[in-house]
Formats: C-alpha cells, sequence, structure tokens
C-alpha cells in the first residue's frame, strides 16, 4: 500500500518527477574582460559571479550549455585604443 501511494505522489519507483521546465536550456552567459576578469551571469536571477561554473552560486539553477557576450570586451577594447591614441601611440 505504501509503495503505491509512493508511486501515485513520487513518479516511477518512488521517484520525483521531473517538470519539463526543466528540460529545457540554461545558457550561462559568460562576459570576457579586456583588462579585468571575466565574469559570468545567470540568466535565471540576472546576478553575475566570477567563478566559472556551470551552476549559479545564488539561485544553484544547473547550466545546460553556455555562450559569450563580447559587448563590454568590445567596449573595452574601442576605450582602451582611444587611451592610445591620445598618448600618440
Amino acid at each position: 500500500m505504501l509503495f503505491c501511494i509512493a508511486a501515485l505522489v513520487g513518479g516511477k519507483n518512488g521517484k520525483k518527477r521531473s517538470s519539463g521546465a526543466s528540460g529545457r536550456p540554461r545558457v550561462r552567459i559568460d562576459h570576457p574582460h579586456l583588462i579585468d576578469s571575466d565574469d559570468y551571469e545567470c540568466p535565471i536571477c540576472g546576478r553575475r559571479f566570477s567563478r566559472d561554473r556551470m551552476s549559479c552560486p545564488y539561485c544553484g539553477v544547473r547550466f545546460t550549455d553556455k555562450k559569450e557576450d563580447y559587448e563590454e570586451f568590445d567596449e573595452e577594447e574601442d576605450e582602451w585604443e582611444a587611451w592610445d591614441e591620445e598618448e600618440g601611440l
């Protein structure tokens, strides 16, 4: 009797069934930088962190993939080139 209740509540063999939402990709966003250390962003909670991890240290979501966002890198590179021009290099 207890096994039947556990199977109904928790799924096959008493294990909890995962929802369909957990199967969708969760892509970590890598932010490379020209001068500073790279940082990483969680697409779920939006917070950034400094260690290269495949789970968010704030909300705990596990990432299934990663992509790089070079926008800040390009801005830093443009700023670096502008400084060189001012110095006459």
